[in-house]
This record gives structure tokens, C-alpha cells and sequence, in this order.
């Protein structure tokens, strides 16, 4: 059994979304740890969701004291360039966004990234867009002692500049992914091949890796629909854990706090009880 973190960083319009984060992953992998670095407080809604759930997490409110604003983009980047002692605890990390509704795999997700990890020769596991060729994907797999080693300068750097609003961007989307990149190419640490494009992920990246998401992507569901989810490779594998978890009491519970978001994910397990699934 690996040992694995789940890490990411919140602004507070998207604290909503962190009862469900926490949820899916320990449902799908209740060894794993997960913490959350919340720029604001969690609200009296929030709280209640939480209050819910049991499991091995940590959410740290006014993570970020330092940043005054509360901007989605630099709440964003700053999961790439936060560095706390707990993350030294776990072999392995996986960072990115908020909103994923994380599944159970096999192999899992862990076995996944590190045989990707072991066919680059690199500490992470991850890919460039290759529509944005200076900006890497949001889900981020590190051996966490040599990545945070291999970046420590890069990231002290733009710390720095993310504090003066020093960094400046390409692309006008995916601020944070490009930031991302970055750092790779300044550490030297190696940036993972070039490959052709191959639904939303690259050839070389799909050939070890099922599905980027691992999961549902809620709010992709929530300006998509199910039509969104079918573009995402492996999204069949997910019918069966996701059709039975909503009938799961917890599920259930946390429904009931945020309807706006659980009418979702059921709408998802009714397209897939559409299509055949069954629960389990």
C-alpha cells in the first residue's frame, strides 16, 4: 500500500465544493490523507458538511494570510508553491482541483502515476497541453521529498513575484498551469515528452494513465453535462462506484446541505443507469 496525500488550495467562492472533494477521495481511498488550504474560513454550511464526513483530513483555514485578496488565479497558484512540513510525511502527493469527485481505479491511481513517473525519469507525473505548449495539466503526481528538493528556488522565486503581481502569463487562460510549467523548465528538472494529442491528454501520457481526472470533473458536468464527461477516456469506469454512491447515507447527507451540486453528480449516476451500469 502506497502512501499518498491529496493536496490542494481554495479560495472561499469555492469552499462549497470541499465536503465532496473529501468525500470521494476517502470513499475511493481511505488509506490515502487530504488536506485542503482554505484562503478564508469555512462557513456555517461548510462546517456542517464536514461534520459529516470521517477519514484522515486536514483543512487549514486563512492558509494564506499574507495574500490579501481573494483571487481565484493566485489561490490557485499557490498550490504549486506551498511547501508544509505534513506534505514531507507522505512518499507521494497528488495536487490539483477542488472540484473533482475522485473514483476508485485499478490499477490505482497511485500505481498508475508511478509507472509514469518510472517510464519519464522524473519525480512527477503529469503532461504539457498540447494546445497550450507552455502549460501543464492541473492534476499534478509527485514523489514528494525529490519534487520539493528539485523546485525549492523556483518556487521561492515566485512566491516572490505572486506577492508584488510579478508573474506574467502567456495565455490568458490556465494562469496556474502555465505557472506550473514554469517551474519545471527553470528547475531543469525535465519536462515530459512532446506527444500527440489524444482526448484531452497526450499518446504518451494515455498509455499509462486511464483517466487525467480520476474521476467526475463537477463543474466541467456542471457546464457540459454527461456529453462532457463521454469526451474523457475511461469515464465508463466510474458508473458503477458513482451510481452507488448515491445512495450512500453520507452522500445522502451532504446532498441535502449542497443540492446544487449533488443534483449533479446524480445526474450522472442516472445517465449511467441510462447506459446499463449498476451499483455497488
Amino acid at each position: 500500500m502506497h502512501d499518498i496525500c491529496f493536496f490542494t488550495s481554495v479560495n472561499s467562492s469555492y469552499q462549497k465544493y470541499i465536503p465532496w472533494h473529501i468525500y470521494f477521495i476517502l470513499k475511493s481511498y481511505p488509506e490515502a490523507s487530504v488536506m485542503i488550504a482554505l484562503s478564508g474560513t469555512l462557513n456555517n454550511r461548510t462546517q456542517r458538511a464536514i461534520d459529516l464526513l470521517d477519514g484522515n483530513f486536514t483543512i487549514i483555514q486563512k492558509a494564506f494570510p499574507e495574500y490579501e485578496c481573494n483571487n481565484q488565479d493566485t489561490i490557485k497558484c499557490l498550490r504549486w508553491l506551498t511547501l508544509l512540513p505534513q506534505f514531507l510525511e507522505h512518499e507521494y502527493m497528488l495536487i490539483g482541483d477542488v472540484d473533482m469527485a475522485i473514483c476508485r481505479e485499478s490499477p490505482s491511481l497511485i500505481e498508475q502515476h508511478i509507472r509514469h513517473c518510472e517510464s519519464l525519469g522524473l519525480p512527477y507525473s503529469n503532461f504539457i497541453r498540447p494546445e497550450t505548449p507552455t502549460r501543464m495539466s492541473g492534476v499534478h503526481f509527485i514523489k514528494t521529498g525529490e519534487w520539493f528538493d528539485s523546485t525549492t528556488e523556483q518556487r521561492k522565486k515566485f512566491l516572490r513575484l505572486l506577492r508584488c503581481g510579478g508573474i506574467k502569463f502567456n495565455n490568458p487562460k490556465g494562469h496556474n498551469e502555465q505557472l506550473l510549467y514554469s517551474i519545471i523548465k527553470e528547475s531543469e528538472i525535465g519536462l515530459p515528452p512532446a506527444s500527440k494529442p489524444f482526448r484531452f491528454m497526450t499518446e504518451d501520457y494515455s498509455r499509462h494513465i486511464s483517466s487525467h481526472h480520476h474521476g467526475i470533473h463537477i463543474r466541467a458536468i456542471e457546464h457540459g453535462g454527461f456529453n462532457r464527461l463521454k469526451q474523457i477516456p475511461g469515464y465508463i469506469d466510474f458508473s458503477k462506484q458513482i451510481i452507488g454512491t448515491c445512495k450512500d447515507p453520507v452522500f445522502i447527507g451532504i446532498d441535502g446541505i449542497f443540492p446544487e451540486i449533488g443534483k449533479h453528480i446524480k445526474f450522472v449516476a442516472k445517465c449511467y443507469e441510462r447506459l446499463g451500469g449498476r451499483s455497488i
